[in-house]
């Protein structure tokens, strides 16, 4: 399932940009750097991968069970199945909104990204699978991001 969320992103950063991307050979840290607030251009990107790897587990594991084990399952008991998964979606798109980054990707990414991490949760009734789509899909973007180049 990360597949479609990872080829949402490329779809979402070639429109913006108006080229597909390329791969470059030096990693540009850049956009981990304003999304972050960190400096990072003193890694390598090994070292940025396993930055990543552990930041991310964090991310997925911490918003899974906030949004969709916590938030989703309270909502769907009490507004109802269609409700309660259209308002936990809601909810993750908005908290997702920032200053840092462009508005269209993220919004994209985390409307449609949470929608598809929403139906995972409601069709398996577990938190493993959204995790596992969540984590994956955003440590594939991180990487990407630093290692392609959008003209």
């Amino acid at each position: 399932m990360s597949i479609p969320i990872i080829a949402l992103w490329v779809f979402d950063f070639t429109l913006e940009y108006g080229s597909l991307p390329t791969l470059i050979s030096e990693p540009n840290f850049s956009f981990p750097s304003s999304l972050y607030g960190v400096d990072f251009p003193r890694l390598t990107l090994q070292q940025y991968f396993l930055f990543e790897v552990v930041n991310q587990l964090l991310v997925s594991v911490g918003e899974e069970v906030l949004f969709r084990g916590f938030l989703q399952t309270s909502l769907m008991e009490s507004f109802g199945h269609k409700r309660g998964y259209f308002i936990t979606v809601a909810v993750f798109t908005i908290l997702h909104l920032n200053t840092r980054v462009r508005l269209f990707p993220v919004l994209m990414d985390a409307l449609l990204g949470g929608a598809i991490l929403s139906f995972l949760y409601y069709k398996t009734r577990s938190l493993i699978t959204p995790i596992a789509t969540h984590y994956t899909s955003n440590l594939l973007e991180r990487v990407l991001t630093v290692s392609l180049h959008f003209a």
